[in-house]
């Protein structure tokens, strides 16, 4: 499994950021949510336990059992504790897809025409710069006029990074969030993304 069969630094970071009451209310409650590289599925699950409407975890495919295994312990807690209603609701709404980057949606993660997903939700995808250019390909494909993207990233190498960011920036209107990432998570950040403009993105 990989890299991907790991929570690291940036995925405890989204996690923080996703549960503090005011980042809740605006980025995930009632929100539809895509987790693009969704490694253990933890953030996908914060963000259903959190009351997502809908979220979906995507990863290739030999990370589905590790996904759902995750996904299912979680709704026993909850539903066992019962005192949480929208986040039971959350992970009842909660499912995996296998997804390459870069490629065209699965049938599954089709919405209805013209419907974009609300939040789109990605934890320490840049450990790889071979995998830039599919990210920033499956970024321009999912990212609707309202949707934003949370990006939670872990500085290593800015002569990579940044490049990345550059294009990135052409798509969306970014900006690090002072409030989260600090000495406690070495480095490692969340920057927030909104489409740039209204017209088409793909190309």
């Amino acid at each position: 499994m990989g890299v991907g069969a790991v929570v690291w630094d940036a995925g405890d970071l989204l996690c923080d950021f996703m549960c503090h009451p005011a980042n809740s209310q605006q980025y995930i409650h009632n929100k539809t949510v895509l987790d693009l590289g969704s490694g253990t599925g933890v953030c996908g699950i914060v963000a259903a336990a959190n009351g997502a409407k809908q979220t979906w975890l995507t990863d290739v495919k030999s990370l589905k059992g590790l996904n759902m295994n995750n996904l299912n312990m979680a709704r026993e807690a909850f539903f066992a504790a019962g005192d949480e209603p929208a986040a039971v609701r959350g992970l009842e709404n909660t499912d995996f897809a296998s997804y390459w980057w870069g490629t065209e949606l699965p049938e599954e993660l089709h919405l209805a025409e013209n419907k974009f997903y609300d939040v789109i939700i990605a934890s320490d995808d840049l450990y790889d710069d071979d995998a830039f250019p599919p990210l920033l390909a499956s970024l321009k494909l999912l990212v609707g006029p309202t949707t934003t993207v949370l990006f939670s990233y872990k500085r290593r190498m800015d002569s990579r990074e940044v490049p990345f960011f550059e294009k990135l920036s052409t798509i969306l209107d970014l900006r690090v969030d002072t409030h989260f990432g600090d000495k406690k998570y070495n480095e490692t950040y969340i920057v927030v993304g909104r489409r740039l403009h209204t017209g088409p993105i793909l190309g």
